[in-house]
């Protein structure tokens, strides 16, 4: 679930932070087991955007902040 009460900064995402974003969908959709497509998928996508627009920019952030609130 998100949590909505984070600020949320609407800056572009520029090519470099997009492959970075990826990598780290890509590494938890891995760790999971999860596959690319569903709803699953869909949901982590949603929070690593959501997560970097609230301004948590680090990969090892990401991934941490992923892993605090595990379904």
């Amino acid at each position: 679930m998100l949590a909505l009460d984070i600020p949320i900064t609407r800056s572009p995402i520029y090519p470099a932070q997009l492959v970075q974003l990826r990598r780290v969908f890509d590494d938890e959709l891995m760790r999971r087991g999860w596959p690319r497509r569903g709803d699953r998928a869909e949901n982590l996508a949603s929070r690593i955007f959501h997560l970097y627009q609230s301004g948590v920019r680090s990969t090892h952030a990401l991934h941490e902040r992923l892993r605090e609130n595990e379904p």
